[in-house]
């Protein structure tokens, strides 16, 4: 018994560590790295806790109205705490509160049967794992008492209904991605794993050849040795090769398009009208309107960038999987300086148009030289062009049907305002129509030539087209994607999109205009991945 105490006075001080930590970061005003690091660090227990305390703050400051009451607002105001007006004190408040609450909440965790079902499927996915690791490791010697003997186990492991209807559960189901559980089911379609393996090497080799369409006939219905290979990481080259063909033959694109976008639902409904009104509040007010390039698409006030002068500026600080962007309008005559502004202040050293909006001839207009030497000023903000303009093109760079030659133009600019100066490269993707999708091949240079700029600085790119919504979600997406694959992360289109409109991390309900940029987004980083398009 005193040995079990120990162990939970020892959780209950480890936990209070981590708390006390995330308020340090509180008060240093890092509240991202507070969130991170309780979301990696503290259990789900003890982060509901949190969420009701800061909803109990959030109510007693009358920050959450009667019509708002029937969401979970207490997880949305800790995990959006960026947004929420809280004084730093309250948060911090909060987190005293839980801390002081850890052995009510730990014990009560205990008793639980939910608790008990958890500590059950931790060891099951322990076992699991150790098991999967003998058969790859089995596998992976390339003898044939090996294959026999890794072939017994996995047959063991797939037929074995023995135990608890949650050993079987977790036995089939838990710690295993949709690839593996498709194997499982697949496996007693083959007779030994040496077939596994002799259709995996015939693969492999067809992929090193680049004889795609070869592929092809060995992925048609899914093959089991394609799936088995990837998921043993015997051969690394072929695991980027298969989401992709199960978006191709099982995901329906147009369907997961339509289901994302909820703004539909949203007009239709009044209290989630009401809701959405309130998260994007700031840019409809009547005194922010004329800083609106469309008074019909609204942003979310949680993720506005903030500018020194108090000034509203029509642009979002989003993080779509924990990579950060600025998206934002094209700047307007009366917005440009504030546009520089945030460059300034932000120490930006990317920009990213996609809209002709030097030459467009609804309001906006041209923020950058065009001649080496030459200044723009805005405000107290200088822009000097630095050097000749780079332009990129190709006369079989053209939409069907269209006469327009897409191409890139690359300015390197030098800003400076007083005696600061700060150096940035800017792209502009020319003639990409607003409400469509771009020019393949030229996309992807633009997107190789923006991965260099960036590097692996972690300060956000700035991404604007017409809007700041259509082509600008586009380009993100596909900019976030290539990143996650060259660094051997797996495709999710759909969690980019999710990211992009959600309130508390994205831009508007409106990113990524229609369906068929969200299946031009599927479809281009397929065809990548196929070595349609030569990496940069």
């Amino acid at each position: 018994m005193s040995s079990v105490r120990g162990a939970t006075n020892g959780r209950r001080a480890l936990i209070h560590s981590h708390l006390s930590h995330a308020a340090d970061c509180i008060k240093q005003g890092n509240l991202a790295e507070a969130i991170t690091h309780l979301e990696q660090n503290v259990p789900p227990s003890v982060i509901n806790n949190l969420h009701g305390q800061v909803y109990l703050i959030e109510k007693a400051a009358g920050r959450i109205t009667q019509e708002r009451m029937h969401r979970d607002f207490g997880k949305v105001a800790f995990q959006g705490l960026r947004g929420w007006g809280m004084a730093h004190s309250d948060r911090i408040a909060a987190i005293q509160k839980v801390q002081a609450l850890l052995p009510q909440i730990l014990e009560a965790q205990q008793e639980t049967p939910r608790s008990l079902r958890n500590r059950e499927i931790c060891t099951l996915r322990d076992q699991h794992s150790n098991l999967i690791s003998k058969i790859q490791t089995l596998f992976d010697a390339n003898s044939a008492a090996s294959t026999d003997e890794a072939q017994a186990l996995f047959r063991a492991f797939a037929s074995d209904k023995s135990g608890s209807e949650l050993k079987r559960a977790v036995d089939g189901l838990v710690a295993l991605r949709d690839d593996e559980m498709r194997l499982l089911r697949e496996w007693q379609k083959l007779d030994k794993l040496s077939e596994i393996h002799a259709r995996a090497e015939a693969a492999y080799r067809h992929l090193e050849r680049g004889q795609f369409e070869k592929v092809d006939d060995a992925l048609f219905g899914m093959s089991p040795a394609l799936l088995f290979a990837a998921y043993c990481k015997k051969y690394p080259f072929l695991e980027p090769y298969l989401y992709p063909f199960q978006l191709l033959t099982e995901i329906d694109i147009e369907a997961e398009g339509r289901a994302l976008d909820n703004r539909s639902a949203i007009a239709r409904d009044p209290l989630l009208s009401k809701d959405y009104d309130a998260m994007t509040n700031t840019c409809q007010k009547a005194e922010h309107a004329h800083l609106n390039a469309f008074n019909d698409i609204h942003i979310f006030d949680a993720t506005l960038v903030p500018l020194r002068s108090g000034r509203f500026i029509n642009a979002n600080y989003t993080i779509v999987h924990d990579r950060a962007f600025i998206a934002t309008q094209a700047p307007l005559p009366h917005t440009a300086h504030d546009f520089w502004q945030m460059v300034f202040e932000h120490k930006l050293k990317t920009i990213v148009s996609l809209n002709d909006c030097f030459d467009d001839i609804r309001q906006v207009i041209q923020y950058c030289p065009n001649e080496v030497g030459a200044k723009l000023q805005f405000g107290d903000v200088t822009v000097q062009l630095q050097e000749p303009i780079t332009a990129v093109s190709d006369p079989d760079w053209k939409l069907p049907g269209r006469s327009h030659e897409h191409g890139i133009k690359h300015r390197k600019l030098l800003i400076t305002r007083g005696d600061q100066a700060h150096e940035l490269n800017h792209f502009q993707y020319l003639h990409w129509p607003d409400g469509h999708i771009p020019v393949e091949p030229c996309v992807m240079r633009l997107l190789d030539m923006v991965a260099e700029s960036q590097g692996s600085d972690d300060v956000p790119m700035v991404v604007h087209c017409r809007a700041g919504v259509g082509r600008t979600g586009l380009f993100i997406v596909l900019y976030d994607q290539l990143m996650r694959l060259r660094a051997g992360l797996p495709l999710d289109v759909k969690q980019s999109v999710s990211d992009l409109r959600d309130p508390i991390q994205g831009r508007s309900l409106s990113m990524m205009q229609n369906l068929s940029q969200y299946q031009f987004a599927y479809q281009f980083l397929v065809q990548y991945m196929q070595g349609v398009y030569a990496p940069g």
